[in-house]
């Protein structure tokens, strides 16, 4: 595995993909916020492996059974997991077709990730609760 040095730089650029606007984040970053969710292991799974996948963009276009084959899950396992992705906001998911005879081909996987400042405002909110919970069994 090639590590890449682009994981240092700090700076974060949006990118208008179809409808959808992204944060550009280096994968080292979203591997980081995505063990910092609350996601099933499956859905992790899923998660990290589309990570590994995806370009400068944040996209990849795998399709199931290979997702299935790679990671040793079943393809509904694979399915459950990227309906859970999409609900929870991790995904989005554009279907994809061929131009000849208009087939479908594997979807197209866009990444999303909050922006650090939102998930410091998570952390903060789930860390003041923690404390207050402390303080509560302390009294």
């Amino acid at each position: 595995m090639i590590l890449r040095r682009c994981w240092e730089m700090k700076t974060q650029v949006m990118i208008k993909i179809g409808d959808c606007e992204v944060t550009n984040m280096n994968q080292f970053e979203m591997k980081k916020l995505a063990y910092q969710s609350q996601l099933r292991n499956r859905a992790l799974q899923v998660l990290l492996y589309l990570i590994d996948r995806s370009n400068t963009e944040q996209t990849c276009f795998p399709a199931v059974p290979t997702i299935s084959r790679e990671l040793h899950i079943s393809i509904s396992t694979v399915k459950r997991a990227m309906r859970e992705l999409v609900e929870a906001g991790y995904v989005a998911k554009e279907s994809r077709f061929r131009e000849g005879n208009r087939g479908q081909t594997s979807n197209l996987y866009i990444l999303h990730f909050p922006v650090a400042e939102e998930v410091s405002e998570e952390t903060a909110v789930s860390d003041k609760i923690v404390q207050t919970e402390q303080a509560e069994q302390t009294d």
